[in-house]
């Protein structure tokens, strides 16, 4: 991983395929799927390997390029496989590999460790895409120069760790803490710790349970090895890193296994008794004669405050605009339906809004003067989604009869009835160009249907349970689904492939949204919370809380700062994106609030609940 490069990068002569298990992962540059197992060569039609840096028993690392970057595109793809005809058993390795990532991406904020870009799945495979480091790792240095001298390991020790600290402190153990991790960057001659994906979340409840032997032996403490790695564990592999470093021997010929021993004093040239008391703290196989913490060897090395350092970047991009302003919001309207209203849809210029409730009935309203403008002739199902077209001209409802439906919104007429699912429509999405109509259903498919020739062109399927949510990101190209099991998929709508399985929801998912950007994911649960996650990475920046019974409807601002998510305990709250603090609460519906959406400028807010009512909240300006 941190093997020098030439400044000006080639592009490869070849592609590498990032399945783990084809039998022949070469081909020629241009090729779209691999001519030996069939598989797509990139990643999310982004990343492309081109060559292999090395394996383990059931990963390997890729040298790959990312095809959308201009400048200096390299990047580092490792990749994990499942193995195994115990389904359940690799889908619970898979999900606990999911909840690690989420909380992986916070730690990309250190700068001496390496951008988390994102997180991919493929069957039974995932895959972590991260940051190249051009620099010359220890080992290197090690080969090329010879032993470290005292001063040279207690400057390793200096800079390792305080980044333990920082990932001790968030709860994760990196498990492969060795000189071929470690890199010196050229930019700066920073030491940077590479190679997190062997990292673990460490739980109360998980200290007692033994998990996957991971991580390189030669380093590896005791109780690695036997599936139970602790925060300990980093340190007595720091420690076996720095007798390497000063002996230039392989840890494998150090360790007197007899007597438990490590021989490592005779072999290097003479240390102080410090530093020779740290190290042999360090390497201790009894957790009770070990170090703790980081904290602690830093202060037997002098160093009785942590450095604190600067984040390299927020997850949340700053929208510029002060949502604090958005405190203060007025009922200004309220219309009756007279039904349980399960569904609200708004034009895209914001001047008409459709109704469906309980008893079939789908309503128009114009928006401005708070009139009812019609009533579609529906026959008495159960409307559950609806969505406008682009242009307005047509609007898509959902049913629990199982059928997508297509009204004139001049004529009120029915134009187009389809059916294809084989249970209840729960949500539906129109393409930004209007090409596609997207349907979710309880049957535990999404269906694709062309706008143009009404007629069913892809169904995504992998999901356990039925489909309770849907979303698509402004510019068409990423859809996201949600289940009543509390999982959520993110597919490439061009591709029809499925990208990523965000970690678990504890309930059904109940609504998500995409930040404008498309860079942020918003979904709401029946768990009563609010995740809120970076689409490529998955990383988890916030776990918003504050709702007394389950969410239903999630709506952002058009200016991307803010969110609005409804619930069933019949409030309205309205959160800052950036701090994920909670702005305000709106009360008025008397029973659960089934839908939100905000206007296209922001000013104001529409609700629909199950009290038979639609709400227009008006954005009041402080006095």
């Amino acid at each position: 991983m941190g093997e020098d490069w030439e400044d000006s990068y080639l592009p490869p002569h070849h592609m590498f395929c990032f399945n783990l298990h084809c039998p022949n992962p070469h081909n020629p540059d241009g090729m779209r799927f691999c001519q030996h197992c069939g598989q797509r060569l990139r990643l999310g039609d982004r990343y492309q390997a081109f060559s292999a840096l090395g394996s383990g028993q059931s990963s390997r690392t890729f040298m790959a390029v990312d095809t959308q970057k201009l400048f200096d595109p390299r990047c580092i793809v490792k990749g994990f496989a499942y193995d195994g005809d115990e389904v359940e058993r690799v889908e619970r390795s898979m999900e606990s590999f999911r909840q690690e990532v989420a909380q992986l991406e916070q730690l990309s904020q250190h700068p001496q460790l390496p951008d988390l870009y994102a997180y991919f799945e493929r069957d039974r495979q995932q895959f972590l895409v991260q940051e190249w480091i051009a620099g010359r790792t220890l080992l290197q240095q090690l080969q090329e120069e010879g032993c470290f001298d005292e001063s040279q390991v207690q400057q390793v020790l200096l800079e390792v760790l305080p980044i333990l600290h920082f990932l001790h402190t968030h709860q994760i153990v990196h498990r492969d803490i060795k000189p071929a991790n470690l890199i010196r960057r050229t930019e700066d001659a920073k030491l940077m710790l590479v190679d997190y994906g062997a990292a673990k979340v460490i739980t109360p409840s998980g200290l007692l349970k033994t998990g996957t032997v991971i991580g390189s032996a030669e380093y590896a403490a005791p109780e690695q090895l036997v599936g139970k790695a602790l925060f300990a564990s980093d340190l007595y592999s720091l420690g076996v890193t720095c007798i390497h470093l000063l002996t230039g021997v392989s840890p494998f010929d150090l360790f007197h296994a007899p007597s438990g021993t490590w021989l490592w004093r005779s072999v290097a040239a003479p240390v102080s008794d410090r530093l020779t008391q740290i190290l042999d703290k360090l390497l201790q196989s009894s957790l009770r004669d070990r170090y703790s913490s980081a904290a602690a060897v830093l202060a037997d090395l002098g160093i009785n405050n942590i450095p604190w350092f600067e984040p390299k970047k927020s997850l949340l991009a700053s929208t510029g605009a002060s949502v604090d302003q958005f405190k203060t919001w007025d009922c200004v309207d309220t219309w009756q339906v007279d039904a349980e209203v399960n569904a609200i849809a708004l034009s895209v210029d914001g001047n008409r809004l459709a109704s469906g409730d309980n008893d079939g009935n789908i309503q128009l309203w114009d928006v401005e003067q708070g009139k009812l403008i019609a009533i579609l002739p529906a026959d008495g199902q159960a409307i559950a989604a609806l969505a406008f077209s682009p242009d307005g001209q047509w609007l898509v409802s959902g049913d629990r009869a199982h059928r997508v439906i297509i009204w004139h919104t001049r004529t009120y007429k029915r134009l187009q009835t389809w059916v294809g699912h084989q249970a209840g429509v729960t949500a539906i999405a129109v393409a930004p160009d209007g090409q596609w109509v997207i349907s979710g259903s309880s049957d535990k498919a999404v269906n694709v249907w062309n706008g143009a020739t009404d007629k069913l062109i892809h169904r995504f399927a992998g999901h356990g349970a039925g489909i309770e949510a849907i979303a698509l990101s402004a510019d068409g190209h990423l859809l996201a689904s949600g289940d009543a099991d509390g999982a959520i998929k993110i597919w490439q709508v061009e591709t029809q492939e499925l990208l990523r399985t965000l970690s678990k929801h504890a309930g059904a998912v109940g609504a998500i949204a995409f930040s404008p950007d498309a860079e942020i994911l918003i979904s709401g649960s029946w768990d009563m919370t609010v995740q809120v996650r970076h689409v490529s990475a998955s990383g988890l920046i916030h776990k918003l809380s504050g709702h007394l019974l389950p969410i239903t409807s999630v709506a952002v601002h058009p200016e991307g700062g803010a969110i609005a998510t409804g619930s069933h305990d019949a409030t309205i709250k309205l959160w800052d994106l950036q701090r994920g603090s909670l702005l305000a609460t709106l009360t008025g519906h008397t029973g659960a609030v089934e839908s939100v959406i905000f206007g296209p400028d922001g000013t104001f807010l529409l609700s629909a609940s199950r009290d038979g009512t639609l709400k227009r909240w008006q954005h009041a300006p402080p006095s």
